[in-house]
């Protein structure tokens, strides 16, 4: 199993050991330059070792045996395969260059744990006149994407159908957002699947004065949309890229988040002003 490590452009140089990638938040030892890049204090929890030889512009990595810090950016590996890090950078203009190392696979119990404390939200519809086999298609193209993949996927499908799901995958996100404030960057689709309806007989009219018999059936649709663990999937993706991916999903999701809320605290604001204004009206 591939395992992601972090190299800072600038500032302290940071190592953790490798056994506790996933676990409790950052503690207080760390820098106060880590500490405020959120996304690493739900990777990188426990145990840090600090380098203070590692000057303001020097680049720094975060790795599994030791700290290291030198002036310049490390060149390709010398190794038969080596590749050159993927750099990831970050709202604050700080780069984050990924490194893999490999660790052991997590046992399926811990991970059911992890996702059992991840907030759910279920949508329904039911009585759609469409085949169940036909919307079953749909579910499983759907189910396991994060919410905007499945969301871009279905706007560019040509199945009669696809609009509507579209439609009920944005009201479960609503619900989300009036819940918990979750927005769709930070959801993702735990379970979809579509299970038969009621079935209305009626006559088919054939050839010849023969008839045969029509069904028309109905379907109903379930799902359930989940809080993505970022950490978890980060930590099981088998390739750079993939934890590139994931990475940047992470940053973005942090970023709709952040702005939601000021978008509510700003709401919550302008209320109070009208409130305020309606009592001096009144007095």
């Amino acid at each position: 199993m591939a395992n992601i490590l972090i190299r800072r452009m600038a500032g302290l140089a940071v190592s953790q050991s490798p056994r506790s990638l996933l676990g409790a938040s950052l503690n207080n030892a760390a820098p106060a330059s880590i500490r405020s890049f959120s996304s690493l204090s739900t990777m990188f929890p426990n145990r840090w070792i600090v380098d203070d030889k590692a000057g303001d512009n020097s680049p720094v990595m975060m790795t599994s045996s030791k700290s290291f810090s030198s002036t310049t950016m490390p060149q390709k590996s010398e190794k038969k395969g080596g590749a050159q890090p993927h750099v990831v950078t970050a709202e604050d203009g700080r780069q984050y260059a990924i490194v893999q190392t490999t660790y052991r696979k997590l046992k399926p119990k811990i991970v059911r744990r992890r996702l059992e404390k991840m907030k759910t939200y279920e949508g329904r519809e039911q009585n759609i006149r469409y085949s169940p086999w036909k919307m079953r298609l749909l579910c499983q193209l759907v189910s396991g994407m994060p919410l905007l993949d499945a969301l871009e996927q279905l706007a560019f499908n040509d199945k009669s159908k696809a609009p509507l799901l579209h439609k009920i995958l944005k009201r479960t996100s609503n619900l989300a957002d009036i819940r918990d404030g979750l927005q769709m960057s930070q959801l993702e689709i735990a379970e979809c699947f579509a299970t038969p309806g009621r079935s209305i007989k009626g006559i088919r009219f054939l050839s010849k004065g023969r008839f045969g018999k029509k069904v028309r059936r109905h379907c109903h649709v379930r799902m359930v949309l989940r809080e993505i663990d970022f950490p978890l999937r980060i930590y099981q993706s088998k390739s750079l890229n993939q934890k590139r991916k994931w990475i940047e999903r992470q940053l973005r999701a942090q970023k709709d988040a952040e702005a939601a809320q000021a978008e509510r605290e700003e709401l919550a604001r302008l209320e109070q002003q009208a409130a305020e204004k309606e009592k001096e009206k009144n007095k």
